[in-house]
């Protein structure tokens, strides 16, 4: 009757220990929401993405402006924001591809055979001197490119994360022009 009180006393205390560790424990939290941004649904969002041609050039300019994307270093008290990458795969990705939080691990990249190159992307300080990210491609690597956007190391809430299906931007201005 002792060993069963034991068994069932040690049993009760893993189990609210092993509870605590996973309560406490950071990671890219599951209830996290996921959007694919296109421009059918640029206007729902609360963050401003322009994409403009460059002038005499093959080139397109595009430009995040996001307030919870950033180093946090401007607000009163240092926060964590999020960080925005551009991401070039050899070939493009279906839409249920595009959700790319999983080549973004623990604080590290990780690569695999579909994509060719990830960068972060730094900030630049627009007409009115607001920190915005900015990068210029040539149109042809508009059919496999992508801007995601996301923490960079594991949070206790996922946040949105997004991904800007660049060739879908490209395909309508292509069509308005």
């Amino acid at each position: 009757m002792l060993n069963k009180v034991v068994i069932i006393s040690t049993s009760t205390v893993l189990i609210a220990l092993l509870s605590l560790f996973f309560i406490s424990h950071n990671s890219y939290a599951g209830w996290s929401a996921y959007s694919r941004i296109t421009p059918e649904n640029i206007h729902e969002q609360r963050f401003k993405f322009t994409f403009n041609k460059v002038k005499f050039s093959k080139q397109f300019k595009l430009t995040l402006d996001d307030h919870y994307v950033g180093n946090g270093k401007e607000e009163e008290f240092s926060i964590l924001k999020k960080s925005a990458w551009i991401v070039l795969t050899k070939e493009p990705l279906n839409i249920a591809e595009q959700n790319l939080h999983r080549y973004f691990g623990d604080s590290s990249i990780i690569y695999d055979s579909e994509v060719l190159f990830i960068s972060k992307l730094g900030y630049t300080q627009d007409s009115s001197n607001k920190n915005v990210l900015e990068v210029v491609l040539d149109k042809t690597q508009l059919s496999s490119a992508y801007i995601y956007v996301g923490y960079d190391r594991p949070v206790n809430d996922g946040g949105l994360r997004y991904t800007i299906d660049l060739k879908t931007f490209y395909m309508d201005y292509i069509s308005k022009n």
